[in-house]
């Protein structure tokens, strides 16, 4: 059982090592290797840099002040939300649908353009939650997280031409309702993940 298990697409939620495992994975061994690292040292960066912005400028005032924390709450927010689409996709086995919007069928494909979905949905999530919510509302994970949901309907929505198509069982990429479930969960993180950031500088949240 125990290896059953490592061998299904549910062992993605630990290290995405069914993504891994893959042959085309495993065939592009430095090339993996080499991403790895980059994304150790890009953590690193960032939780050191979260860090010096927190203990220098806990409360964001000036505009300046504010920008650093909208881009720290965005940049966030997009990484743990494309991670959960990730997973999303990849329990899945989404990835070579993904691919076909671009003519191939290739997983890496597939998961590059996961990526780069997550990376751009999350500007404009975060650009929604921004500009539509107040202050208050703007720190509330709640609301932001019931925002979110509704961007990632929105984005399932707007993405397929046909919505009828589902009841046909239309094979075009995001047309199932796995991709439904796949960017409301990223709509859901996004949005909460971007207010317990944005609130951690600002001033009207409690003190914790």
């Amino acid at each position: 059982p125990l290896y059953a298990f490592h061998s299904s697409l549910w062992v993605e939620l630990f290290g995405f090592h069914y993504t891994l495992d893959r042959p085309a994975v495993r065939a592009q061994y430095e090339a993996s290797v080499f991403g790895a690292i980059t994304v150790f040292l890009i953590a690193i960066a960032g939780f050191w840099v979260a860090g010096r912005i927190r203990r220098v400028g806990p409360v964001a005032r000036r505009p300046r002040e504010h920008a650093v924390a909208i881009l720290l709450a965005t940049g966030l927010a997009s990484g743990l939300a494309t991670l959960a689409l990730w997973i999303g996709v990849s329990v899945q086995d989404g990835f070579p649908l993904a691919a076909s919007l671009v003519g191939s069928s290739s997983v890496l494909v597939g998961g590059l353009l996961t990526l780069l979905a997550g990376g751009t949905l999350g500007v404009l999530c975060a650009g929604l939650l921004e500009f539509s919510l107040s202050e208050p509302l703007r720190i509330n994970p709640a609301s932001t997280a019931g925002v979110g949901l509704a961007f990632g309907v929105g984005v399932w929505l707007l993405a397929v031409p046909v919505p009828l198509a589902v009841i046909t069982g239309s094979n075009v990429p995001l047309l199932h309702f796995g991709s439904l479930a796949a960017v409301a969960g990223y709509g859901v993180v996004c949005g909460t993940v971007y207010a317990l950031v944005r609130g951690a500088f600002s001033p009207r949240a409690p003190v914790r």
